[in-house]
């Protein structure tokens, strides 16, 4: 049976890419509760076209609310005419890691001696 199992869910490893031509993942966390949140921005569908002088092209506005609190995050993105993120801001929250988000430690950095 794990044969299949394998087979069929891709493996026992989750990988997201966190952008992707149709797709992109943001990942946050409450600052009041800890809950960590995983949402898919789908360029296609969730964004909306915007005529600004700062030249973002489109932006998504998302609202999330966990089942610990009832603290709202309110997400805002922008994206430029191919759909490329911009920037991103967060109120009550803040951005994490996939890393983060999956409970691992981000890897630490190193130093090359040159």
């Amino acid at each position: 049976m794990g044969f299949w199992k394998k087979l069929f869910s891709g493996g026992s490893q989750k990988t997201w890419n966190d952008e992707t031509s149709d797709a992109i993942f943001i990942y946050s966390q409450c600052d009041t509760c800890q809950e960590k949140f995983r949402n898919r921005i789908d360029k296609q569908h969730d964004l909306m076209a915007t005529y600004a002088d700062n030249g973002s092209a489109y932006r998504s506005h998302k609202e999330l609310i966990g089942g610990r609190c009832r603290n709202m995050l309110i997400v805002d993105l922008e994206f430029d005419q191919q759909k490329h993120l911009l920037s991103k801001s967060i109120q009550n929250g803040h951005f994490i890691t996939r890393e983060e988000f999956e409970g691992q430690e981000p890897e630490a950095q190193q130093e090359d001696g040159s």
